[in-house]
Formats: structure tokens, C-alpha cells, sequence
């Protein structure tokens, strides 16, 4: 992995040579290639990765690590069509554990993009994982992964292969309390309420958080309790992460700014184009926690570097308790505390949400509900912006109606890319003059959409 890091290039053209090691060797090293961006160089490699899938018959050796990386890769672009040929196999061959069946989930997911008979394949394989006793633990999972195939079924499909199965879905929300929000979704989904999404039952979420600190809090004593807790329920924080979290964008790398400046600088980047948007926040503390969960389920990396202004040596989350130490004391049982509640609460992530805004992520990454990520504006299909405009209309028929104070934020927010892109460029007096642009917006309602031209147009 360091060599990864250290020397990328020489790493990318001996991939061949990497890929034919044990996963235990190479694993961590391949997964990094896929979280830094780069997954695609490894699609030539599929049948090789597959291979060692199928044939490793340890429930947590190279088998569940290929299983995991495979995940990934399927949802690189290209990926889907990569798999294709070889679902069959590694379905009959996931079914054996629980960990590599919610591995199997995702890819189903994502090869069921490719048109609607995989569709309709990658469905009926979703419904034996949902029916298995061994993969109720992972349930959450699964039915996001069908909701996202079930997207490609046309509506006479949908009823004919879903609507018989909804019955057991409802039953699966009636005994497993933690699948409840998710399998509410679902129904409102193939109800066709799919705009009433989770991220808008406030109460839902709020509850959610609070028994899930609630549940690590009691169980856990320290940071290393924590570690351990989550590694040993490694499927059900992907799946609480992926329920309750994402409507606040989580950053695919984190870096340490300074010691004085106590700020943290966040990487988010589109995993269709690779672009990149960095921003540096004070507040620290907040985006560490959702780094802590995030690195631990492998989405997201620590980069510290070798010359960090803390003199931090320890990567992932061992690097997080270095930071919080850094930052904010040295003090073990305020770290513990810290970290025992490790998810934030929704003002929490509302806050960190409108910092966002505010430095104009909103203005160039769109959600992909079918991907479950955030990508940048410049990857946008039309099928993406008929799914991003349908998400903001409130009803199928009805117009948008949205208060001046989000307009001047959207505003502010896209102004200010284009007033630090000027600054950066010494043009100080057309800085202010965009800025002035931006705090007039609350005079007329559509002054707003002249002040982001005005401001994009001036990016360099």
C-alpha cells in the first residue's frame, strides 16, 4: 500500500504482477487503487479477481477479500459490463456466507443498470439473498440494491416480479426493527411516493442515530472498543451509513492542514470522472467523526502524508484518535467519550451540510441514487438530469416553490467559487464586484441565477 502511494506509477504498470498475488498480500494495495479513483485500470484484471473469488473456499481469506474488492470495481465505469459473464457463478458462489452475499448485492446492482433483462435477472437473485435466514443481518442492504435494479424494470415488469414479493418485504419490516426506514423506502418506491424519501422524516433519521450511539455507547468502553465493535458488525454499519447518512457527502480522502489552524481539508471526488473539489473546514472535530466511520468501512483514506504538519505516523482510524489528540488534548477519556457516540446527530450534519453549500459542492456534484454517490456535474447524462429534476419537484405535477433564503444561498454558495478563483488571480476589484452580486440576490427573486453565471463564467 505505501508502496502504492509512494510510487504510483510504477505500481499502475505492474498491476498484472500485483493482482497475481494472495489477496492477503495484495488486497489493501488493490482496494487502494479503487478509493484513490483509479478502478478502472483494474478492470482488465476482472477474470483474474473472479477467478480467485470462485475458487477460495475460506469464508474470510482471498475469497470474501475478492468478493469485497469485485464491489467496487462494478461500480467503476465499464465495470458493470466487465461482470456480466460472470454473475452466475459468483451468486451461487456468494450464497454460502453472509458477508460475501452483501458483496454480491452491490454488483447485482450495478450490472442491473446495464439493461432490463439483467434488470430482471439481478431482482430475482436479490430476493433469494432477502429470504435467506443467514442474510437478515444485511437486509437494509439488499433492499436498497433492489430498489436501485428494480429502477431499470419497466412498470409492467416491475408488478409482475415485486409486486408478488411485497408481502414478504413488509413482513421483513415488521420483525427487523433496524430494516424498518429502509423497507418504509422501499414501499413508498414501488408505491410510486419514491419522492418522500428518507432523508425528509427528520424523526426517522433522528431516532436512528440516537439508538445506534445509543447501542455502541453502552456496549463500548474506548476507542479500541469501538474499532472492534465496528469490525465486528462490519455489515450493519455499511448499511446504517448508507440509510440514514447519506444525505450529507462524505469526502473520499481527508488531509491535515496545520496545527496552529486546527482545519482539516476535505477531497471529494466524482467516481465517474475523477474530478476532484477540495475544501478546508474548521470544523474539525464533526468531519472527523464522519471520517472515522467512513475510513473504517473502507470508503474513504486518511492521507497524512510523510512531512504532516502533527508529526502523525499511524494511518486509518488510528490516525484519527492522533488528530483528535493533536487538535483538541491529550486528554484518553475525552477521546473515549468522543468516539463512543461515533454518528452525528441530523443538526449536526445540517451544519456541516450548509458549509457545503456555502463553498458551492451543491453547484457541481449531483446524488446518483442508482450509484449511491455524488458526482460531479460535467459526468451528467440526460437521464441523470430528468432523475436530479425529479427529485426537486415536490409532487409529478407540480412546480417548485423555494424560499428566497435558498436561493441567496445557492447563490452565495456558487459566488464564492468564482470570488476565490479571482482573488487567486489578483483580480481583487471583479472579486468585489461578484460579491456584490451575490449579496444583492435577496432583491430580486431571479437576480440569483445572473450572480452564478456571473460567478462560473469567471473560474479559471
Amino acid at each position: 500500500t505505501n508502496f502504492y502511494r509512494e510510487t504510483k506509477a510504477v505500481f499502475d504498470n505492474n498491476l498484472d504482477v500485483v493482482v497475481a498475488w494472495p489477496m492477503m498480500q495484495s488486497g489493501a494495495a488493490l482496494q487502494a487503487v479503487v478509493n484513490g479513483g483509479s478502478g478502472a485500470k483494474l478492470l482488465p484484471h476482472v477474470d483474474t479477481l473472479v477467478g480467485k473469488a470462485l475458487t477460495d473456499n475460506s469464508d474470510h481469506g482471498d475469497g470474501l477479500m475478492c468478493f469485497n474488492l469485485l464491489k467496487e470495481l462494478a461500480s467503476v465505469p465499464g465495470g458493470a459490463a466487465a461482470f456480466k459473464k460472470h454473475v452466475d457463478p459468483l451468486f451461487e458462489k456468494s450464497k454460502k456466507t453472509a458477508w460475501t452475499a452483501y458483496a454480491m448485492g452491490g454488483i447485482l446492482a450495478q450490472v442491473a443498470q446495464l439493461d432490463e433483462a439483467s434488470a430482471v435477472d439481478s431482482v430475482n437473485k436479490l430476493f433469494v439473498f432477502l429470504e435467506l435466514p443467514s442474510c437478515q443481518a444485511q437486509a437494509s442492504s439488499f433492499l436498497m440494491d433492489l430498489k436501485s435494479a428494480g429502477h431499470k424494470l419497466s412498470q409492467e415488469k416491475k408488478e409482475a416480479i415485486i409486486g408478488p414479493k411485497m408481502a414478504t418485504i413488509k413482513q421483513i419490516g415488521a420483525t427487523n426493527s433496524a430494516a424498518g426506514p429502509m423497507v418504509d423506502m422501499f414501499c413508498d418506491w414501488y408505491a410510486g411516493r419514491s419522492l418522500e424519501s428518507l432523508e425528509n422524516r427528520v424523526d426517522a433519521i433522528e431516532e436512528a442515530i440516537t439508538a445506534m450511539n445509543g447501542k455502541i455507547s453502552k456496549t463500548c468502553g474506548n476507542f479500541e472498543d469501538v474499532v472492534k465493535y465496528i469490525d465486528s458488525n462490519m455489515a450493519e454499519m455499511k448499511e446504517f451509513l448508507a440509510t440514514v447518512a447519506k444525505k450529507l457527502p462524505q469526502p473520499q480522502k481527508l488531509s491535515v492542514i496545520g496545527r496552529v489552524r486546527k482545519t482539516l481539508r476535505l477531497h471529494f471526488i466524482c467516481p465517474r470522472s475523477g474530478k476532484e473539489l477540495s475544501i478546508e473546514s474548521y470544523e474539525w472535530n464533526k468531519w472527523l467523526k464522519v471520517a472515522f466511520s467512513v475510513i473504517k468501512v473502507g470508503k474513504c483514506v486518511l492521507d497524512i502524508g510523510t512531512d504532516n504538519p502533527l508529526g502523525i505516523v499511524k494511518a486509518g482510524v488510528e490516525g484519527v484518535k492522533d488528530i483528535y489528540n493533536a487538535y483538541k488534548s491529550n486528554d484518553e477519556a475525552e477521546f473515549n467519550k468522543y468516539i463512543r457516540e461515533p454518528f452525528l446527530t441530523s443538526k449536526e450534519q445540517d451544519k456541516l451540510i450548509e458549509q457545503l453549500r456555502a463553498e458551492g459542492f451543491f453547484d457541481i456534484f449531483f446524488y446518483d441514487a442508482q450509484a449511491a454517490a455524488w458526482c460531479h456535474n460535467d459526468s451528467m447524462t440526460a437521464a441523470d438530469r430528468e432523475a436530479v429534476d425529479a427529485r426537486a419537484a415536490p409532487g409529478k405535477a407540480a412546480t417548485v416553490e423555494r424560499t428566497e433564503g435558498t436561493y441567496l444561498g445557492e447563490a452565495r454558495g456558487a459566488a464564492a467559487a468564482g470570488v476565490r478563483a479571482l482573488q487567486a488571480l489578483g483580480a481583487e476589484e471583479k472579486a468585489e464586484e461578484v460579491g456584490a452580486d451575490a449579496m444583492d440576490a435577496t432583491k430580486d427573486r431571479w437576480g440569483w441565477l445572473c450572480c452564478m453565471s456571473n460567478a462560473r463564467s469567471e473560474e479559471p
